[in-house]
C-alpha cells in the first residue's frame, strides 16, 4: 500500500462526506431558492471530493483507476431512479 496515497483518500473522501451529509440537511430543510441550490452544490461538492478520495484509495492500492468508475457509477446511476435525493 502506498501511505502517500492512501493519506489523500482520507484527507479527501471525509471531508466529502461530510459535505455530502451537509448538503443533504440543506435539502431536507430548506424549501426554495438560495437553501436549495446551496444544497445541490454541497452535494455536487462532496460527491467530487468522494470521488477523488476513492481514485487515491485505489491508487494506494496499487490497482487499476478503472475501479474508479465502481465508485462514482452509483452517484450517477441513482438519482435517475429516485434515489439518493433523486425525487
Amino acid at each position: 500500500m502506498i501511505r502517500k496515497y492512501n493519506n489523500r483518500s482520507f484527507a479527501y473522501g471525509v471531508p466529502g462526506i461530510v459535505i455530502i451529509n451537509a448538503g443533504g440537511v440543506c435539502l431536507e430543510c430548506g424549501g426554495t431558492g438560495f437553501v436549495s441550490i446551496a444544497g445541490w452544490g454541497l452535494v455536487l461538492a462532496g460527491s467530487i471530493l468522494l470521488t477523488i478520495g476513492i481514485g487515491y484509495y485505489v491508487a494506494s492500492r496499487g490497482r487499476s483507476l478503472g475501479w474508479l468508475i465502481l465508485g462514482i457509477l452509483p452517484m450517477v446511476a441513482l438519482p435517475p431512479f429516485g434515489g439518493w435525493y433523486g425525487g
